[in-house]
């Protein structure tokens, strides 16, 4: 991405998170349609290289709020690309992410897919935007209608879909180095053993605010601390981390299991009060969520990383729970997500 383009998205988007959603509203609704039929599946030749070959640049339309929202539309790019027999090559530098993307380097590169992962194939963006034949993915949905899209429970609930993302997961996702170097420090300094430990994960922002998320999916708070506990009696579970993004949420589980040893959050210091916690909250004006950045976002992916490390794993439904069931052993330990009104165990369907 070139300075200039790099310097317009900034601002644009800066400028964007900030105005209210008043003004935001009367933004011409034409600039979108634009935008949309921009950001549909394009044919491209860029130059002489590689004319045997065909590549598939996994884009998303910006800003592309959501962590692991993108990383399920990088899968849903890198499956298109497994079935149509292209090399697929991520591009969040010259498509602008907007929690994650910065006028400087990070990790060395402006690519924010590669702040935290290697390249999903050998090839770089600079070899790829001088070869023949290049397509452009559509930026806001690739595979529509397939399980991999994630938009309901389907994909949480279900052993053989979670396997199948699984299998593309570790095939094209890696940790850079030094992602791989922080998520080790992490580790030894918290004296991680995550065969003895529950990973308890809980979308608390739905508690407390009024955002765009499936109803049927939040279960009262009292209603999953009772399923983390019958599975807490059920494997006599000693220890225990748990994942949030509300420190109101936190602190209230942590209320409730005193007796266990609940290894400290990563994410929060915890000698801190909810008042000074909040204030130092900045929110987005999409669905009102909380504006993460590249350190938030890294905290945020070695947490996950714990969790996919635990032996047993209990949470309720968003994008971060579905990856970390995804990523998981499966046949390893037991994994429940805890809907509305009930507790889902995944295991093999019986034959």
């Amino acid at each position: 991405m070139s300075r200039l383009v790099s310097i317009y998205y900034f601002f644009k988007y800066k400028l964007r998170n900030n105005l209210p959603k008043k003004v935001i509203s009367i933004i011409p609704r034409y600039l979108s349609s634009r935008q949309i039929k921009s950001f549909l599946e394009e044919y491209k030749s860029f130059g002489k290289l590689n004319p045997e070959k065909t590549f598939y640049v996994i884009r998303r339309t910006p800003p592309g709020w959501g962590f692991y929202s993108n990383i399920f539309f990088v899968l849903q790019g890198l499956e298109f690309a497994k079935k149509n027999g292209f090399i697929p090559v991520v591009d969040m530098e010259n498509y602008w992410i907007g929690e994650l993307s910065s006028l400087r380097k990070i990790n060395g590169t402006r690519n924010a897919w590669c702040y935290f992962f290697n390249q999903v194939s050998e090839y770089s963006l600079k070899e790829v935007y001088k070869s023949k034949n290049v397509i452009l993915s559509n930026g806001s949905n690739i595979l529509e209608n397939n399980w991999i899209t994630n938009r309901n429970t389907t994909l949480a609930t279900s052993y053989s879909l979670l396997k199948n993302a699984k299998l593309i997961i570790d095939k094209y996702l890696s940790l850079n180095n030094e992602t791989v170097k922080f998520v080790e420090e992490i580790k030894s300094g918290i004296h991680w053993d995550g065969a003895k430990t529950l990973g308890v994960f809980i979308r608390g922002t739905p508690y407390f605010q009024d955002i765009n998320f499936p109803k049927s999916t939040i279960p009262k708070l009292e209603f999953f601390i009772s399923e983390v506990k019958s599975l807490v009696l059920k494997k006599s579970i000693k220890c225990m981390y748990v994942s949030t993004e509300d420190y109101r949420v936190y602190n209230f589980i942590c209320s409730e299991f005193k007796d266990i040893m609940i290894i400290p959050s990563i994410r929060y210091d915890t000698k801190k009060k909810v008042m000074d916690w909040k204030a130092s909250q900045k929110m987005t004006h999409v669905d009102g969520l909380v504006n993460m950045n590249y350190e938030k976002t890294l905290l945020y992916l070695a947490e996950t990383n714990l969790l996919i490390d635990c032996v047993d794993f209990i949470g309720t439904f968003s994008n971060a729970s579905a990856f970390v069931l995804a990523a998981r052993n499966l046949d390893l330990g037991d994994n429940y997500l805890v809907l509305q009104d009930q507790s889902i165990n995944i295991k093999a369907e019986a034959l």
